[in-house]
């Protein structure tokens, strides 16, 4: 006989559901749970708070620390150290000292770096500085001076310029007697600290630092006017115009080898135009006294290429003979500029240019004056064969 489920008092069935022991047991067990868990949370939240109250003490400490640093008078700057300047005149040195003075009493952190940079390097002779922060409290600056290599003349005043073509200051006569010169056309300014910025000049300068040394003749001055023409006036005597300042590196290379082949070419020629590497030009001794540069005794220079061709078609050279009204070089070299100082380089091409168009014309007009009186001589022995016939 089956058994039937037992059923509650409410008449529903209780087959399949726990004992009430067991549920109270579940009860308790999801309570404990749900109290580890609360009491996990409130721990975390409790370190979390801890950690960020030790981060907001840490940050104030060192704030603290850092305005005490910044404000405390111990860590003010205790020395300077400034070097680099013990070539300098006793002028310059003692306003790069004043330059590098630093307010007694400033932070050690608080320097100003830039500030005290920016003096200096705003000094003419000044060429670079490195302004540093040194352990313990202490500031270093380091100079690196400008190196005079050329000096510089425009109008009537003498400057030293270092390889940059920077004004240094004005040139002393030890200066004057030792570095060669740079004569710049009248009217250009110069101005200590400022570059001068010409394409001639730095090519004048490069020259004068790296390629003098391989030149037979040594380079006493160089003349730039205002065209941009560059002329070389070599110690002996000689001024080689070199026009403008492309092809500067071929031109060098036709000057060494004009006095690699004829070393004593000064003895004979007073000046050579280089102007147009591929036509190169001389004028003799001789020419230049009879007042006309680049005229009937203008000649192509032996040993350069181009030389076979025509001088006439050259550039000749302007009145850079040595004439007696021409400018000097401080150890004897001749300038090829003659006459009154205003007279530059390009005139002289365009004068020489109409000589060379004038004699052009000579030259034809000699010429076809020649062939007619082969045709008259012709003629006339042609009548005279045929009347004796």
């Amino acid at each position: 006989m089956s058994r039937r489920p037992p059923r509650s008092r409410s008449g529903e069935s209780t087959m399949g559901r726990p004992p009430a022991s067991r549920r109270a047991a579940s009860h308790r067990a999801g309570a404990r749970s749900s109290s580890h868990v609360s009491r996990g949370h409130y721990v975390a939240d409790t370190l979390r708070m801890r950690r960020k109250t030790l981060a907001l003490g840490y940050i104030a400490l060192c704030a603290l620390a850092l305005a005490a640093a910044l404000m405390s008078p111990a860590a003010s700057i205790r020395r300077v150290r400034l070097s680099g300047i013990d070539g300098l005149p006793p002028a310059e040195r003692e306003a790069t000292i004043r330059a590098a003075a630093i307010r007694p009493g400033t932070n050690w952190l608080r320097a100003p770096v830039s500030t005290v940079g920016g003096r200096i390097r705003a000094l003419p002779w000044v060429g670079s500085a490195d302004v540093h922060r040194t352990l313990p409290f202490g500031l270093g600056i380091d100079v690196q001076a400008r190196k005079p290599v050329v000096v510089a003349e425009a109008g009537g005043a003498m400057w030293e310029l270092d390889s940059t073509g920077t004004p240094i200051r004005a040139a002393d006569a030890a200066s004057q007697q030792s570095l060669p010169h740079i004569v710049l056309p009248a009217g250009r300014v110069v101005r200590p600290g400022a570059p001068i910025g010409d394409e001639a000049v730095a090519r004048c300068i490069h020259a004068l630092l790296f390629d003098q040394p391989q030149l037979p003749v040594r380079i006493a001055k160089i003349d730039v006017d205002l065209a941009g023409d560059i002329c070389l006036n070599m110690s002996d005597g000689l001024p080689i115009l070199f026009g403008q300042p492309d092809d500067f590196d071929v031109k060098l290379a036709l000057v060494k080898k004009l006095y690699k082949r004829q070393p004593d070419i000064a003895k004979r020629l007073a000046s050579v135009n280089l102007s147009t590497p591929a036509w190169p030009a001389a004028v003799p001794i001789g020419a230049s006294s009879a007042g006309k540069p680049g005229g009937e005794g203008a000649a192509s220079v032996q040993g350069a290429p181009g030389s076979q061709q025509p001088a006439a078609t050259s550039r000749q050279a302007g009145a850079g003979g040595r004439t007696p009204g021409s400018e000097t070089a401080p150890d004897g070299g001749a300038s090829a500029h003659a006459g009154s100082a205003d007279t530059d380089v390009s005139s002289r091409h365009r004068a020489a240019r109409s000589n060379n168009e004038d004699r052009d014309d000579t030259d034809r007009h000699r010429a076809t004056r020649s062939e007619n009186d082969d045709d008259d001589d012709a003629a006339g022995h042609a009548s005279t064969t045929d009347s004796e016939h």
